[in-house]
């Protein structure tokens, strides 16, 4: 049994095969579903989940027939310290995660939103042109590349 502590960014209400669920995304970008729970222990607590809230999310793993394992939310709860609901909620200053900060000690450069935007632009690029028979496909990441040097100036 495993928890994850986080801050509420957001709440989305969604549904598959007409089963209702909660969609919460934390102030480290981690999303997570919370389902109706058995007996449904957990909808009773969907009132908790509020943006700028702290929140306890106890998970376990549900063991497939096969052996894999999908975690789910089992329990919520609030946790001390919670963000008084007046206070609006930054989406711009999340905390970094751990692992990017570890990454970024050893030397990682951390890019922001719009490099992975031009990057992908980039290979889309390279990748039409190898799609359309232009360039050979052991090409697309040097076209990629160049292409990624025009749109950065």
């Amino acid at each position: 049994m495993a928890e994850i502590i986080g801050v509420i960014t957001s709440v989305e209400d969604d549904n598959y095969q007409g089963k209702d669920f909660k969609v919460v995304t934390l102030g480290t970008g981690q999303v997570l579903k919370v389902k109706y729970g058995r007996d449904g222990v957990l909808k009773a607590k969907w009132g908790l989940l509020k943006e700028g809230i702290a929140i306890k999310f106890t998970m376990m793993d549900y063991t497939k027939p096969d052996g894999i394992k999908i975690p789910f939310v089992s329990d919520i709860a609030t946790v001390e310290g919670e963000i008084p609901e007046h206070q609006p909620v930054s989406h711009e200053t999340e905390p970094v995660p751990s692992l990017v900060q570890e990454a970024v000690k050893l030397g990682a450069k951390v890019i922001g939103h719009s490099d992975v935007k031009n990057r992908a632009v980039s290979i889309s690029y390279a990748k039409d042109l190898a799609a359309a028979g232009k360039i050979e496909l052991k090409d697309m990441r040097a076209y990629a590349d160049k292409f990624l040097e025009y749109i950065e100036g």
